[in-house]
């Protein structure tokens, strides 16, 4: 919901669901390498504004909306009512 980058672990499951729109980081490295890659992804502002653009792109997109905060939220509250009234 916000116009930012988001910064994930590179598992399958977080390719399935970001797609492009999300800047990958290996689990494999050191904190400070991580860190690094984060730096380095802040200062290039080109590659920075390509997973921004891709960001945006993915909330408007039919797969995007899907995983949205609010879906999330109506699904969560679905589940507790059924847990709580059957």
């Amino acid at each position: 919901s916000t116009n930012c980058v988001a910064l994930v672990s590179d598992l399958k499951v977080h390719r399935e669901v970001a797609g492009q729109a999300a800047y990958y980081l290996d689990l494999n490295l050191s904190d400070e390498e991580i860190a690094k890659q984060i730096v380095t992804l802040l200062k290039i502002k080109k590659e920075y504004s390509y997973f921004k653009e891709k960001a945006v792109e993915f909330r408007k997109s039919k797969e995007g909306k899907r995983f949205s905060w609010d879906n999330s939220a109506q699904q969560t509250a679905q589940i507790y009512k059924k847990l709580i009234w059957g």
